[in-house]
């Protein structure tokens, strides 16, 4: 027996031997769907409802002789030796104390027939019959599509008396036609061999817009590629260089422009920057010290690499950071912070005469070294400001390779010792601080080594990122799209972005900045950049 979501169902066996092997044949089916109160009972409860089922059904047979009942709920093997049961089950139990039957497990796979009794469908409860029917004949479809594309075929049949293409190719298949020697034929072209439709419209040029268009912004084919639309209209049109055409319409799609995503080399080749003497940025959101210190300075000198760690507080302002700064005139590279940006840190700057030069927003590496710096300050400790010294020198006496030697000798000369060389016999004696000439002549040649190893570096990286990009220009008045990858839901004016365009455009370009950079003329409701 077995118990469905709505229906009970089972089998009626009755075992016989043949030739020593007991073989069990089936002597009736049955099954039934729930009432409304059984559809709420428990599934023990109905699996034990199944068997009950079946003792009603089939009671004629199987009272006053014993038999097994095979059920695919194990808890049932053990129903009359619990102590504690549901009062519906108590009542059924005179009923089931009539029988001398025993409860038997096997597997659901094992009990296939009744399993499928209990689930058939016309067993399923459903509030009302559904009607199926053909939203549209084939008939109908035919008539649409006829009428939609009429005018096209027509248009294109209408304009072969016109078009030099199609009467040249119309001679080539008059029957009474054979070909002269040395003349060629159009449409041996392989690519343009049609065997599943034998017959192609020859388009005139005035009319190869609406056939793309057709193709390509239809709902039915949904925007496809180059290729896919190359092969669509293959099959049913021709006109000389319609690869060209078929090209040069898909890439001024805008509905494909705005939504797909790029997968060419992106724009923009790697412009290497004069080096300037510092470069600056924060580290916030660290763990709270003992002294109530947050956040982290960084000042780098680009020249020589060497680093300055200055630790702060979030709360500082710019005339904090100002007095915590050294007090003399320098070019400044500088991050994006809010406390670079700030109107006293500007007015400081144009005081003191430093020029100021932010990086691209969502651009990091237009200071890499202050970024990758993170590392050595993202302790959760709450005295990582005790440790802030020896990160400072453990990366100024590290080696590195776009100046081809540690900061500390490309600023004081010279190669500072560690407690692990200190004690080396080729360091006993050494005092490490040359004369005054020689110190002159040493550093001038160490800076000069040093930006020769720069320019190398910036060649070799130039190199490997320009591999994978394309050079561009643009011009003042020149319209772009702008990506929304970094631009919020709520500044766009919706709740998500999943479905949304990819793009947002066209903006026309007010101002070239450097060599890849450019301000837009966005809408005032835009409130971005």
């Amino acid at each position: 027996m077995d118990a469905s979501d709505f229906a009970v169902g089972g089998v009626l066996y009755q075992n016989e031997v043949h030739d020593g092997v007991e073989i069990e044949r089936p002597v009736a089916f049955a099954g039934r769907k729930y009432k409304p109160a059984e559809l709420n009972y428990s599934i023990r409860e109905k699996e034990l409802l199944a068997i009950l089922f079946g003792l009603r059904t089939w009671r004629v047979y199987l009272l006053d002789r014993p038999f097994v009942v095979e059920t695919d709920h194990r808890s049932l093997e053990t129903v009359f030796k619990q102590k504690s049961i549901s009062r519906r089950i108590a009542r059924w139990y005179d009923e089931l104390a009539e029988y001398q039957f025993q409860i038997r497990y096997i597997k659901g796979a094992e009990n296939s027939v009744a399993d499928g009794i209990s689930r058939r469908p016309d067993f399923m409860t459903s509030a009302e019959p559904v009607t199926l029917a053909a939203i549209s004949t084939r008939q109908q479809v035919r008539q649409r599509v006829d009428a939609s594309l009429s005018s096209t075929v027509a248009g294109a049949v209408r304009r072969y008396d016109e078009d030099d293409t199609a009467k040249a190719l119309l001679r080539l298949l008059d029957p009474g036609y054979s070909a002269k020697k040395g003349e060629s034929t159009p449409l041996a072209a392989p690519r343009l061999t049609s065997w599943l439709t034998p017959i192609r419209l020859i388009t005139s040029t005035e009319l190869l817009e609406h056939v793309c268009e057709e193709f390509h912004d239809s709902p039915v084919y949904g925007h496809p590629g180059i290729d896919r639309t190359c092969r669509l209209i293959d099959e049913h049109y021709y006109w000389p260089c319609m690869f060209s055409d078929i090209t040069k319409y898909v890439k001024g799609c805008e509905t494909c422009a705005r939504t797909k995503a790029r997968h060419e080399r992106p724009p923009g080749l790697l412009n290497s920057h004069d080096i300037p003497p510092l470069a600056m940025d924060f580290i916030t959101g660290l763990s709270t010290t003992s002294r109530n210190y947050d956040s982290v300075m960084i000042v780098i000198d680009h020249l020589t690499k060497r680093t300055h760690l200055v630790v702060g507080k979030g709360t500082d302002t710019a005339i904090d950071m100002a007095v915590r700064f050294h007090k003399e005139i320098f070019r400044l590279a500088k991050y994006r912070n809010a406390k670079f940006t700030s109107s006293f840190w500007k007015k400081l700057c144009e005081m003191l005469g430093v020029q100021q030069k932010m990086t691209t927003a969502f651009r990091p590496q237009g200071d890499g070294i202050s970024e990758r710096l993170r590392a050595y300050s993202n302790a959760d400790s709450e005295d990582w400001d005790d440790h802030l010294s020896l990160a400072e020198f453990a990366y100024n006496a590290r080696y590195q390779s776009s100046i081809s030697m540690s900061p500390f000798e490309a600023d004081i000369g010279y190669i500072l010792q560690t407690p692990a060389t200190i004690h080396l016999p080729s360091n006993v004696g050494k005092t490490g601080q040359p004369d005054h000439f020689e110190f002159i002549v040493k550093q001038a040649d160490t800076l000069a080594k040093g930006r020769r190893s720069i320019a190398v570096a910036q060649d070799r990286m130039a190199k490997y990122y320009n591999a994978n990009r394309k050079p561009h220009k643009l011009n003042v008045s020149d319209e772009v799209f702008l990506s929304d990858q970094h631009i919020s839901a709520r500044h766009l004016g919706t709740t998500k972005k999943k479905l949304g365009a990819r793009w947002i455009s066209p903006f026309e370009i007010t101002e070239t900045i450097g060599r890849d950079y450019y301000k837009l003329r966005l809408h005032p409701k835009l409130r971005i950049h």
